[in-house]
């Protein structure tokens, strides 16, 4: 089981240079890796860095998690710990609550999310995390569960990072 949870780890974590379109003999892509999370059930991996196109004005910010069951191996996801459609309305909330954004980059979130619908939103956290499918793109969502609180990521435009991370407690709520 150790074996096969290592291989599907390091699967995954590769897997977002192709994930992002990077060419390895062009391309700059740097991820790091902290685990930010391990007890008996379950391991979640966080990846951060940045990808450059060669020649693109700038780097895009890259965020990826893994969350694995050491049960039995298979992936974890958002559709473990909620529903999509529970976690889309939250985001659309008054009391929807950013973590490590400051005010400014909150008030550009908050702007920013109602463009979308609750329907958007629903999609993008149901195409959430690993495992991903032969054909199917990137995920535009990632999430993990920490200290009881569900964290999960949704795209925004490069000017506000890309992604921006939703923190939801749900002892709170």
């Amino acid at each position: 089981l150790q074996t096969s949870i290592n291989s599907t780890l390091r699967s995954n974590a590769i897997s977002a240079a192709a994930g992002y379109g990077a060419d390895e003999t062009k391309d700059a892509f740097s991820v790091k890796c902290q685990v930010i999370s391990i007890d008996r059930r379950s391991l979640t991996a966080l990846y951060t860095g940045l990808f450059t196109p060669e020649g693109a004005a700038y780097s895009t910010n890259v965020f990826y998690t893994n969350t694995m069951d050491l049960r039995d191996g298979s992936n974890l996801g958002l559709n473990d710990f909620t529903d999509s459609y529970t976690m889309a309305g939250y985001v659309l909330s008054s009391d929807v609550t950013f973590s490590g954004l400051t005010d400014e980059q909150t008030a550009a979130a908050l702007d920013y999310r109602e463009t979308l619908t609750i329907e958007e939103f629903t999609d993008i956290f149901n195409r959430a995390d690993f495992p991903l499918q032969t054909g199917v793109e990137w995920p535009p969502s990632f999430s993990y569960e920490k200290q009881g609180s569900i964290f999960f990521t949704f795209p925004v435009p490069h000017a506000l990072g890309d992604y921006v991370t939703v923190r939801f407690d749900p002892s709170t709520k």
